[in-house]
C-alpha cells in the first residue's frame, strides 16, 4: 500500500541519518577537512525534524553543518521569531486554535499577488509562543508534529553559543529576512532589531573584524540588504531566484541580477551570492526555457563571473530526490552527483537539507581514497 510503502522509506531514511550521525565523528575527525565549501543547513534538518525548530538547527548542528540558517519574520511587537513564511497555518496549528479564528484574512503583497492565511505580524510573540510546528510538507517525517514552538532568534543564537561550547567547533548562524516590503508596509523594520540582537550576542556590526565573524545576513531583497550594509560591516549575501520570479521590493525580475552589470551592482553592496541552483544547471532544457535576456550567465559562467566580482557563491537548494524533479531527472535521483557537479563548478558553500550527507560528499569529492566515506557511498547512505 501507499502507506507501507511511505512508512518503510521513513525508516530507511531514518535508519540512513541514524548511521550518518554515528559516523560523522570517525568520518571527520580522520583527516581536517578543506574549509572552500561552507555546508550550511537549510532550515535546520527539516527532512526528520519539522523546520526551524531548536532541535531542526540542534539535529544540523550535530551532523557538522558549517553554518545554520534560521528565516527571520516579526512579530507584532517587533520580536524576531524564525519563520519560514508570513503565514502561519502551513507550519503550526494556528487555524485548531479557537480564539485565532478570526484573524484569517486575506492580504496583497507588493508583487500583486493575494494570499489568505494567519500572518505572523498580527499574532504578538506571547501569542506565537502558544503555537505548535508541525511539517511543513506532508511527505516529510511528522512524528514530532506538534512536539516544538516557535523560536525566538534571541533563543537560535544561544543554541549554537552553547552547542558550539560544548562540541569545540566553530558554527556560524546566518539568518535570512524574510519579506522585508511587508513588514515595512505594517511600520516595522528588521534593523534595529536584528543589530540590536547580534550585539547582545556579542557580534561586531561594524569595524575589520564584522565580516570574519561567524555571522552573515541573507536577503532576496535588495533595499534591504543595501540598507544594512550604510549601516554595518556584516557579510551579506544576496539570494537570487528562479529567473522569471519577480523581485518583491524592486519588482525587476531576478535575472537581471545575474548579468554582467547586475553582479557588479550586487558586488558594491553584498560579500556573496546565493543563486537557486537550476540557475548553474546550464543544461537542463527546462531551466533554459526561463531566460529572457540576451546577456544573462548561466552555470560555470556565473560562478566565474562571480568570483571576478569577488562573491562568493552558494546554491541552494540541495534536497530529497522525492522533492526535486530535477535531481531525478538529470542526476537519476543520487544527491552525491549533484553534490559533485556544483563542487567542479567551483562554488563555495551549498545550502541543503541533508547536512551529513553534504558533508560525506564534500569529503568523498577532497578524498576519493578515503575508506570510511567510500564505505558510506557503498551502502547507499549517499
Amino acid at each position: 500500500s501507499t502507506q507501507s510503502t511511505g512508512d518503510h522509506h521513513m525508516f530507511f531514511s531514518g535508519l540512513r541519518q541514524f548511521f550518518l550521525l554515528l559516523l560523522s565523528s570517525s568520518v571527520l575527525s580522520k583527516n581536517q577537512l578543506r574549509e572552500d565549501i561552507t555546508v550550511i543547513g537549510h532550515r535546520g534538518a527539516p527532512y526528520f525534524v519539522p523546520e526551524h525548530t531548536l532541535a531542526s538547527y540542534a539535529l544540523s548542528i550535530r551532523e557538522g553543518v558549517s553554518s545554520v540558517e534560521p528565516d527571520l519574520v516579526l512579530t507584532k511587537d517587533s520580536k524576531l521569531v524564525c519563520v519560514h513564511d508570513i503565514e502561519l497555518s502551513g507550519i503550526s496549528d494556528v487555524a485548531d486554535i479557537p480564539g485565532f479564528r478570526d484573524r484569517e484574512k486575506t492580504v496583497t503583497l507588493n508583487n500583486g499577488h493575494n494570499l489568505t492565511g494567519w500572518f505572523v505580524n498580527d499574532f504578538t510573540l506571547d501569542e506565537i509562543k502558544t503555537l505548535r510546528v508541525k511539517q511543513r510538507i506532508s511527505s516529510r517525517d511528522r512524528f514530532y508534529n506538534g512536539y516544538f514552538s516557535i523560536p525566538t532568534f534571541e533563543e537560535v543564537l544561544q543554541l549554537v553559543r552553547n552547542l558550539t561550547d560544548e562540541l569545540h567547533v566553530p558554527i556560524s548562524i546566518y539568518p535570512e529576512l524574510k519579506h522585508s516590503i511587508y513588514f515595512e508596509n505594517s511600520s516595522l523594520y528588521f534593523d534595529d532589531v536584528l543589530l540590536n540582537a547580534l550585539e547582545e550576542y556579542g557580534f561586531n556590526i561594524t569595524g575589520e573584524t564584522a565580516k570574519t565573524q561567524l555571522v552573515g545576513i541573507q536577503s532576496f531583497e535588495s533595499t534591504q540588504l543595501k540598507r544594512l550594509r550604510l549601516r554595518s560591516d556584516l557579510f551579506l549575501a544576496q539570494l537570487i531566484s528562479t529567473p522569471n520570479s519577480i523581485q518583491e521590493d524592486t519588482l525587476v525580475i531576478y535575472e537581471e541580477m545575474i548579468t554582467a552589470k547586475g553582479l557588479e551592482d550586487i558586488s558594491q553592496y553584498a560579500d556573496a551570492i546565493a543563486p537557486w541552483k537550476g540557475l548553474l544547471y546550464d543544461f537542463v532544457s527546462e531551466i533554459k526555457e526561463l531566460y529572457k535576456l540576451h546577456d544573462s550567465l548561466k552555470g560555470k559562467e556565473l560562478v566565474d563571473k562571480a568570483h571576478e566580482k569577488n562573491l562568493l557563491v552558494q546554491a541552494w537548494t540541495l534536497q530529497n530526490p522525492y522533492e526535486d524533479p530535477i535531481l531525478v531527472k538529470y542526476f537519476s535521483g543520487q544527491k552525491a552527483e549533484e553534490y559533485r557537479f556544483l563542487y567542479n563548478l567551483g562554488v563555495d558553500g551549498v545550502f541543503t537539507e541533508f547536512a551529513g550527507e553534504a558533508l560525506c560528499s564534500k569529503r568523498q569529492y577532497y578524498t576519493p581514497n578515503d575508506d570510511v566515506t567510500l564505505k558510506l557511498f557503498i551502502v547507499g547512505i549517499v
